[in-house]
Formats: structure tokens, C-alpha cells, sequence
């Protein structure tokens, strides 16, 4: 037979033991939510005569409804990306569903580069891309866009007409930190007729408020 006071004292150290462990609380990890998803989407129409790099011709933004409330043109073809809110934007042209390649009489996407410079007074629709521009600045270029080529501010373009399209798709991931305020950056698409290449040219804003 076992001495009693062993048992005792077996008892008494379990307790011990199990008392601890039943009266510690449980440990808890607050995760930040994940960040919404946007699929932006702008869509285009050429107007008038296509021109030169120079002087190009006008298009005009058919989609108004993505969001932007600054700016006295904030409804012309700006898209707003919210806090914590990351996504695409699509360009198209108007008309038939894409992504189409070049066609006669058609017209094709062939060139999306961004600034973060304002070519009015603030914030206007209008961007600055003259070569005084480049490269882009941290908040824009570190993982923000990651087809973007930070010396020219380029996010798409086409080797020739041949591989243009009526529809282009870009990665915004709304990189910049929100407690910075919103970075104003302006995206401009080159449209270019496929007879001849001339083209047309539109340049709105994309609001970034950044992640927390």
C-alpha cells in the first residue's frame, strides 16, 4: 500500500498545476482586417480628329462614378481608392466588349504612364508630364504599381499597333501611408488610331488615401 502522505501530496501539486493553468487567460492577436478589393473602370471615347505627340486629339471619359469628391472636375474619369482599399482600374475603349487587337476604322490603347504632378491648380485634372516629373516619387513608385517603370512613369505600352488593345487592365495597390493624406496621382492614356497611328490623348487623377 502506497503511503498516504504521498498521495497527499501528489493531489495537492496536480491541483496546484491545474488551478494555474485554468486561470490564465487566453492569449489574443488583434489582425488588422485585409483591405478591401476595387475594380475601377474607365471608359473612353475618342473624339474629333486624332493628332500628334505634340498636339493629340481629345477623348472623352464616358465613366464618372468612381468615387473622387476633390476637385472642381472630380467626376471626369477620376477613380478613388479609399483607405485600405487596394484593386485595378480598366481602361476601355467604348464600344465592343474587350480586350480586342486593332481593326480597320478601330482605335487601340497603346501607351498608360502616371505623374504625380498637378498641371493646374489643386487638384486639377490635368497632369504635368514633362521630363521634370521623373521619376516618381517614393509614395507612388515602392510596390504602389507594380507594372510601373519609375524613370518615365510608365504602367503600360505597346511594342507597335499590332499588340495594342481596346482594353488595359493596371494594378493599383494604394501603396502610401494613409496619416499622409491622399497623393493625387494623374494617369494618362494614349489612344492611337490603327490606320495611321495618330493618336488621341486624356490625362484625369486617381486618388490614393493609402493604407493604415
Amino acid at each position: 500500500m502506497k503511503p498516504m502522505h504521498k498521495i497527499f501530496i501528489f493531489c495537492f501539486v496536480s491541483s496546484m498545476i491545474l488551478s494555474a493553468c485554468q486561470s490564465t487567460p487566453p492569449i489574443t492577436i488583434a489582425l488588422a482586417p485585409p483591405p478591401a478589393w476595387k475594380a475601377a473602370s474607365v471608359e473612353l471615347q475618342p473624339i474629333g480628329q486624332p493628332g500628334t505627340v505634340a498636339v493629340p486629339g481629345n477623348i472623352n471619359v464616358i465613366s464618372n462614378n468612381n468615387g473622387c469628391v476633390r476637385g472642381a472636375g472630380a467626376r471626369m474619369g477620376c477613380v478613388n481608392f479609399a483607405t485600405d482599399e487596394l484593386g485595378t482600374i480598366t481602361f476601355k475603349l467604348q464600344g465592343a466588349p474587350g480586350p480586342k487587337s486593332c481593326s480597320p476604322g478601330g482605335a487601340v490603347i497603346t501607351k498608360i504612364r502616371l505623374t504625380d504632378t498637378d498641371a493646374g491648380v489643386g487638384p486639377s485634372e490635368e497632369g504635368d508630364f514633362t521630363t521634370s516629373s521623373f521619376p516618381l516619387p517614393v509614395a507612388i513608385r515602392d510596390g504602389g504599381f507594380p507594372e510601373l517603370d519609375i524613370a518615365d512613369g510608365v504602367v503600360y505600352e505597346a511594342a507597335s499597333l499590332d499588340v495594342g488593345l481596346n482594353e488595359i487592365t493596371i494594378s493599383n495597390i494604394n501603396h502610401n501611408d494613409a496619416a499622409l493624406g491622399v497623393v493625387d496621382i494623374w494617369y494618362e492614356v494614349t489612344v492611337s488610331r490603327c490606320s495611321d497611328g495618330k493618336i488621341w490623348v486624356v490625362d484625369p487623377r486617381l486618388e490614393n488615401e493609402g493604407m493604415n
